[in-house]
């Protein structure tokens, strides 16, 4: 499969056909716990770019009706 290896362009390879709404809404829709992928994810992103200081928001999380700790969209570095 040439070209970028994207989740869609693969499911896409793979099925035959577009998926690509289907996999989303497989991923938002699914019951699993996200919170340790999450935490995985952060902690490469830290060993990868090394920041100095971070600016850590309140956010409201709109899955679970609770205040949490973090950036909302990605890593705010000062």
């Amino acid at each position: 499969m040439p070209g970028r290896k994207s989740i869609r362009r693969i499911s896409d390879h793979v099925m035959g056909r577009p998926v690509g709404r289907c996999l989303q809404q497989f991923v938002n829709q699914s019951p699993w716990d996200w919170g340790p992928v999450r935490r995985r994810l952060a902690q490469r992103l830290v060993e990868t770019i090394r920041p100095r200081e971070s600016i850590v928001p309140e956010r409201h999380d709109l899955r679970t009706a609770r205040v949490r700790r973090g950036p909302a969209n990605g890593v705010e570095r000062v």
